[in-house]
């Protein structure tokens, strides 16, 4: 389930493409003062609170109900909106992996974008039928994309080893640039490393998602954390072993210093080229050669769509099941807290419509909607990255001045426990504060805006909701009393 959640094979891809050998010492630095740390910190909290349900339950002893549920409000809506811009994304590639040009095309009348959007909504329908089905069928769909994930990995690692075999262990490309600048233009510099440092900290989001379904899951809390250390340490390890494999045996100046090259396409442009070296090592002639870069370009570009339609159905379940299950039932309408087989399926049913509405109304829209959803994205640019702030701040407190609740205890010195809290918090704070700074760096002043107002207006909502809540039950529980 970690790797279909947290595991990204287009990251390898992407850091190659940005930085070059470079990328492996920011994901290495990214996996030891961000997501090692906070791992264990969510392990704790999930551990001891083994029959909650998720992180407001974790939070609302230790920072207070409202701040907590604003905290998961905002943590929910950026997993809402991701998925939306999701639904509609991941088809654009799939044309241009069947066709010979990756040019806009029109099946019966419609454009790509509406095309995107049918496919978009007929996505989100399926998933709902999976997810209603209950955790196993969940289970299922996450234990396929870990095991695609797992077979990409080891594909791309196997062909660069038997090329650099076939040629002595003659690099095709010689290793000398783990600590060079970027041969990516845009890439140089203090402030474009210090984005890509974001990035890679964006990359290893949603722990705290995973972690949550622990309650769920059977076996004694010993054997579910071994297997929980193992994929905290696997997954850094295939993002490096990735990067290095491939930028063993491909030439980043002769392939993606090209005019054509994107980041929509480079990560097809680096696999086709894979298959292209590997067919060339093993004798092949050039045509076949071009037609292993093809067949390879395709079964991953198939795999990728297999792994993140399968983070999709868990990004999906677990954000809203934490939002309904974790916080007061009296917060959201008697129909949203109606289950069937263990899911709130009123409130997944909701969620399915809002999500349907809202990419039927991006794909027929016209460019205002469009642009209206862009403006969307940029409000929630830095709402996932604000709960992680907050938790490990409870984190701290949970440590340090609650007693009550440590059944499960990995960092026992207190002030080593202090410290790597402090660092965690430092990480993601920068990469807050960065993404926020980053447009007035580039005078973008309105993308600044949109980003800064995002946090706040959705803040603004979960206030007001919960201020109902308080108002109509809590209060008058109170003069009941």
């Amino acid at each position: 389930m970690m790797l279909t959640c947290i595991f990204g094979f287009n990251q390898i891809m992407r850091g190659y493409y940005f930085m070059g050998y470079q990328a492996i010492f920011w994901f290495i630095l990214a996996a030891v003062v961000f997501f090692i740390p906070f791992s264990f910190m969510m392990s704790e909290f999930s551990f001891s609170f083994k029959n909650h349900n998720g992180i407001y339950d974790w939070m609302q002893n230790l920072i207070g109900s409202r701040w907590a549920f604003i905290v998961t409000f905002l943590w929910y809506t950026s997993y809402l909106i991701w998925m939306v811009n999701t639904a509609f994304t991941i088809w654009a590639p799939l044309p241009g992996l069947f066709s010979s040009s990756q040019e806009r095309f029109e099946m019966l009348g419609i454009s790509n974008a509406q095309l995107f959007g049918i496919l978009g909504w007929t996505f989100f329908l399926i998933i709902f039928i999976i997810t209603s089905r209950g955790l196993k069928s969940i289970m299922r769909a996450t234990l396929i994309g870990g095991i695609i994930n797992i077979i990409l990995n080891v594909m791309i690692f196997l062909i660069g080893i038997t090329i650099l075999i076939v040629n002595k262990w003659e690099a095709l490309y010689e290793i000398k640039h783990f600590v060079l600048p970027s041969f990516n233009i845009d890439f140089q510099g203090i402030v474009p490393m210090l984005s890509f440092f974001t990035l890679t900290i964006l990359a290893f989001g949603g722990i705290e998602t995973v972690i949550s379904f622990v309650s769920q899951v059977e076996g004694s809390i010993e054997k579910i954390f071994k297997w929980f250390i193992g994929s905290i340490l696997v997954i850094p390890l295939l993002y490096i072993i990735g990067i290095f494999a491939v930028e063993s045996v491909v030439d980043w100046n002769s392939v993606l210093a090209n005019s054509e090259v994107n980041s929509g396409n480079f990560i097809y442009i680096v696999i086709k080229n894979l298959g292209y070296e590997l067919g060339m090592a093993l004798g092949f002639r050039e045509s076949t050669c071009l037609q292993v870069g093809m067949f390879l370009m395709r079964y991953v570009g198939v795999s990728m769509f297999i792994s993140l339609s399968a983070a999709m159905v868990i990004f999906s379940y677990a954000p809203l099941k934490q939002l309904i299950e974790g916080t007061p039932r009296q917060i959201w309408p008697k129909l949203f807290v109606r289950y069937q087989r263990g899911t709130p399926i009123s409130a997944m049913a909701f969620q399915t419509v809002v999500c349907i509405v809202l990419i039927l109304t991006v794909s027929f829209g016209g460019n205002a909607a469009t642009y209206l959803f862009d403006k969307l994205l940029l409000m929630t640019g830095i709402s996932g990255a604000i709960p992680t702030i907050f938790l490990v701040s409870s984190f701290i407190i949970f440590r340090f001045i609650k007693k009550e609740g440590r059944t499960f205890v990995i960092y026992k010195n207190k002030w080593f426990t202090l410290m790597i809290s402090i660092v965690a918090i430092c990480a993601i704070t920068f990469a807050s504060l960065f993404t926020i700074i980053n447009p007035l760096l580039n005078h973008d002043y309105q993308t600044f805006g949109w980003i800064v107002s995002g946090p706040i207006f959705f803040g603004v909502i979960s206030n007001l909701i919960y201020s109902r809540y308080q108002r109509t039950y809590v209060n008058r529980f109170k003069n009941k009393r």
